[in-house]
């Protein structure tokens, strides 16, 4: 019975196809033969899957399965491809006879099924046998006996077409036209390779009734060994046997999933098959899950150590590796408002002092950058003589924006302090506002806010930045985090940062443990009372040193202005 591949015979039962795509090792030609559908993944997960995924919460693939899965779709053009010299010359083949001198000849001759072609003037030569390597010096000596003074060349054209038959548990049996040059491996990818129920370990070659090779997929794919990959003949089978025993291996390995065993395997074995255990994986308990004679289940736990490297897994063993815990042995964290916040190691009677050794240890990377942030920015007025912190982009456009009326200015945001420059028969006072009420200006006796040459200009974002870099720390609270051995919650012990820093010997420089983590707050983290914020305010106009100062608390505008240099003889 012919198959619907040209001359392919189909075996009862079993569909004669060809793959649609084919892989560029392979040695198949498609180009005059129907392309079918090729088999897609393996959908359905066998009984030992299902147990192996609902051990892992998670699918376990198959070792070796994805491999047939995604073939590549391009392959060069087998009319391309140079020939062995080992090649086989074999019925079928056609090759390309070239000669020049005294006499001159270009033939293409096909090998007919008696393994001859004929040569005229010359007659009927066989080749079939022959390897390659020798079929140019036999023509030349076959065309030699009548003529002289010539040069011969001998090369292959379209290669012979071979059937075969891939049997047994194969994604698709059936019988399979493939090129003369094809190999085992070819024919595992034109089939899809072993279905969910093949080996993947025990692929055999059968010809004339005996095997001929062997071929163990994870070779392959481990040590890239094709030593048992052997070139196809005509009506060679590709048998491939039910799985052997297989083992789950699960948890911190490199590659988890199913292996099929090959003999007798120890778990040393097992797991480089799985790539190795992964650089968090833990050696000192494992799980090893057994089925016992069909009967039972049962689960074992043990160190990895050298004697149970040498333990032999058995069908439908599952092994687990746990990783180690992330718990450090050895360390303490230090985090929040300092310079360099991480994990540092613990000693023996180690203390806050031990791990905060100054103050200066408090400053963090952010204020240096901002110190040391030589340019300002552009000027935003030819007419000023000011420019703009790129930290504060939009600082510079509220100056000048809030009115006041009265003795008591506004709160609004910011902490400056200003004396209005004096204007002869318009200021009855000096307009100034305080760190804690923002910009203010007095208003005249119309209601309507006094006017300078100056009043257009904004101030300067200076004050920002001498702000912004100032982190205020909150000396008198930071805490540790200490896991409590019996309940195993969390304890907050709070302690006073500046008295544990200046005084060691004191109460409040705590004795640390392997794991604390010790906080340092800042005022972003918890505001401080207003007595204990440093309090800056700008002094502009007619004084004797504008600029900014810090004020302290219960400190008055007549003290702050002393610091400015005290009023110029044409203050107001």
């Amino acid at each position: 019975m012919l198959g619907t591949r040209g001359s392919a015979l189909a075996a009862p039962g079993y569909p004669a196809m060809l793959p649609e795509t084919l892989p560029a090792a392979g040695g198949f030609n498609t180009s005059s033969l129907p392309a079918t559908r090729r088999a897609g993944p393996i959908t359905t997960p066998t009984e030992f899957e299902l147990l192996a995924e609902d051990a892992a919460g998670m699918p376990m693939p198959v070792y070796g399965r994805r491999l047939f899965d995604q073939v590549p779709t391009t392959f060069a053009p087998l009319s391309e491809a140079p020939v062995p010299a080992d090649y086989v010359i074999g019925p079928g083949d056609e090759l390309i006879i070239r000669i020049w001198g005294k006499i001159d000849l270009d033939r293409r001759v096909t090998v007919d099924r008696n393994g001859q072609f004929f040569l005229p003037q010359v007659g009927a030569l066989s080749v079939a046998g022959l390897r390659f390597d020798q079929v140019e010096s036999y023509v030349h000596a076959a065309v030699g006996n009548l003529y002289k003074d010539f040069n011969l060349n001998v090369t292959m054209g379209r290669l012979r077409s071979i059937q075969i038959f891939v049997l047994g548990d194969a994604r698709q049996p059936g019988v399979y036209t493939v090129s003369s040059l094809s190999t085992l491996v070819d024919a595992l990818f034109a089939s899809g390779g072993p279905s969910a129920a093949g080996s993947m370990r025990q692929i055999e070659v059968r010809r004339g009734g005996r095997v001929v090779t062997v071929f163990d997929i994870y070779g392959l794919l481990r040590n890239g060994d094709k030593t048992h990959d052997v070139p196809l003949l005509p009506g060679d089978v590709i048998y491939i046997p039910p799985a052997g025993p297989q083992v789950a291996i699960m948890g911190s390995v490199n590659e988890p999933g199913i292996y099929e065993l090959d003999g007798e395997t120890s778990i040393a074995a097992a797991l480089k098959d799985a790539g190795g255990l992964t650089t968090l994986a833990g050696t000192d308990r494992v799980l090893l899950e057994r089925v016992d004679d069909h009967q039972r289940r049962r689960v074992d736990d043990f160190s990895l150590d050298g004697s149970a490297m040498k333990r032999v897994l058995r069908d439908g063993d599952m092994l687990r590796i746990f990783p180690i815990s992330p718990q450090f042995d050895n360390a303490v964290t230090l985090r929040g408002n300092v310079a360099q916040p991480g994990r540092y190691p613990w000693h023996q009677g180690m203390r806050i002092s031990d791990l905060i050794p100054s103050r200066d240890f408090l400053i963090t990377r952010s204020y240096w950058i901002g110190q040391n942030h030589l340019t300002r920015g552009t000027q935003v007025n030819p007419g000023w003589n000011t420019q703009f912190s790129p930290y504060n982009a939009g600082a510079a456009s509220s100056w000048g924006q809030q009115d006041i009326s009265g003795d008591s200015p506004e709160p609004i945001d910011g902490r400056q302090l200003q004396s209005e420059p004096y204007q002869q028969g318009e200021l009855d006072g000096i307009a100034v506002q305080s760190g804690a009420y923002g910009i203010a200006r007095r208003r005249g006796a119309s209601g309507s806010p006094l006017q300078s040459e100056s009043s257009e200009a904004a101030p300067t974002d200076m004050m920002s930045d001498i702000t912004r870099n100032n982190s205020e720390i909150n000396w008198d609270y930071a805490a540790i985090e200490r896991l409590d051995g019996q309940d195993l919650s969390t304890r907050l012990i709070a302690f006073n940062l500046g008295k544990a820093l200046d005084n060691p010997a004191s109460a409040n420089n705590e004795v640390l443990r392997p794991g604390d983590v010790v906080t340092i707050f800042a005022r972003r983290d918890l505001p401080l009372p207003v007595d204990k914020q440093a309090m800056f305010v700008r002094i502009d106009g007619e004084v004797n040193a504008p600029g900014v100062y810090r004020v302290h608390p219960g400190e008055s505008l007549r003290e702050v202005v002393e610091q400015a240099g005290g009023l110029t003889p044409h203050s107001y």
